[in-house]
Order: C-alpha cells, then sequence, then structure tokens
C-alpha cells in the first residue's frame, strides 16, 4: 500500500475516533460540558501560538549561534504545531498536541513525529537524492547495460517465488543493484 494511501487513511480513521470521543463525552459529561472542554482547548492553545509565535522571533532575533537558532526554532514549531493541535476540536488531538507543548514530553513526542515524517516522505527524499546525483557529473560512474541478465533464472535475477533476499535481487520497492568494479 502507498504512503499516501495510508495517511489518508489514517486521516479518515482520526476524525472518526474524535467524532466517537466527543459523542461518547457527550453522551457521558452532556454536551454543554463536552462544548466547554473543547472550547477552552482551543482557546488556551490560540493563547499558545501567540505567545509562542512572539518568543521564537525573539529568539531568532537575538540568537548569535546558528546551533542554538536552529534548536530553538525547532523546539518552537514543535510548540506551536502542539499549539494547532488544541485548536482543531477533539480530544485525541488534544492530547497530542498537550504532549507537545509540555517541555518534559515535547523531546520524546518531536522524536516520534520526526520518525513518522521520515516515513512519510521517504519517497520524496529519495526522489531528490536521484536527481541531485543525476545533476552532479561527478557522481556518473560509466557502465553497460547487459541483455538478458534480467532474465529469470539467471544469477542476480528478481525471482518473484523464490528467495527475496540473495545478492542482486530487485524485489517489489526494492532497490536496483548494481555490481562492478571501481577502478581508480
Amino acid at each position: 500500500m502507498r504512503r499516501s494511501t495510508i495517511l489518508w487513511l489514517a486521516a479518515a480513521v482520526l476524525a472518526i475516533v474524535e467524532i466517537w470521543l466527543i459523542a461518547t463525552a457527550v453522551n457521558k459529561i452532556g454536551g454543554l460540558w463536552t462544548l466547554l472542554i473543547l472550547l477552552a482547548s482551543a482557546l488556551v492553545g490560540a493563547w499558545i501560538a501567540r505567545r509562542q509565535g512572539a518568543e521564537t522571533l525573539r529568539t531568532l532575533r537575538s540568537a548569535t549561534d546558528p546551533a542554538h537558532a536552529e534548536e530553538a526554532l525547532s523546539s518552537s514549531a514543535l510548540v506551536m504545531l502542539g499549539a494547532f493541535l488544541l485548536i482543531v476540536p477533539g480530544f485525541l488531538t488534544d492530547i497530542v498536541g498537550a504532549l507537545l507543548v509540555l517541555p518534559p514530553t515535547r523531546g520524546f513526542a518531536g522524536r516520534a513525529l520526526n520518525g513518522v515524517w521520515r516515513w512519510a516522505t521517504k519517497d520524496i527524499r529519495d526522489r531528490i537524492s536521484i536527481v541531485e546525483a543525476r545533476l552532479d557529473r561527478g557522481s556518473v560512474v560509466e557502465g553497460e547495460t547487459v541483455e538478458g541478465a534480467a532474465e529469470p533464472g539467471r544469477p542476480g535475477a528478481y525471482d518473484p517465488t523464490g528467495d527475496a533476499h540473495r545478492p542482486g535481487d530487485r524485489g517489489p520497492g526494492g532497490p536496483t543493484i548494481i555490481r562492478g568494479e571501481i577502478e581508480e
């Protein structure tokens, strides 16, 4: 399944879970209290976003060390994302938003989000790497294509029914392996 399909399905599941949680809260504590809780979290998120935006600008203006500025910007981005999630109506997004806003959990949440982001953007990053390699003439290695090398049954050919871990195999979505020698 493609990453984009998985992300759309995850967004749909998130929306369904949020609606279910809100309906459950309405049944347990009443519609007015549910509305007040969601409104309060949105107001807190808006207040945090406003405060953090101003603080980020101050930090960037006063930062002389680029590493410190990058760290401050990264932390600010997590807080802004957390504030946005607090503004979005829903209890699950409020929990994730609070984890991003609170300093003790921000580092862990940031690492988790970084992992998800790297997974979601892997295809794009791979395509960018290929384009960069093609544009960099110093990375081009001359070679030749051998006809029939990929025919089933030949060494190094992909066998969909066989062992997909043999050297030279190219499975679905796997890398193309080029064998050769480097001459200096």
